[in-house]
């Protein structure tokens, strides 16, 4: 019974989990960032009768930042 959503400010997207192919006990989820800055992701459920309700947000001691694509862009956009 997972699931997910991501976080942007104010802003709630749910995401879809599939099971990793030939990894079991792994998911994914996919999404396109648009915007620069700290996202956080929200999983909940239940897993063997446990509970939880967790969200892990951006920062120095989690997962990076998301950065403004045009800074990775070649060449330039004119």
């Amino acid at each position: 019974t997972l699931q997910a959503e991501v976080i942007y400010g104010d802003q709630r997207m749910p995401l879809t989990l599939r099971a990793a192919f030939n990894n079991p006990g792994h998911y994914q989820a996919h999404f396109i960032p648009t915007q620069p800055g700290d996202y956080s992701f929200r999983i909940w459920g239940t897993i063997n009768g446990t509970e939880f309700d967790e969200t892990f947000t951006a920062g120095p001691e989690t997962f990076a930042t998301v950065i403004d694509r045009t800074t990775l862009e070649f060449p330039p956009q004119s």
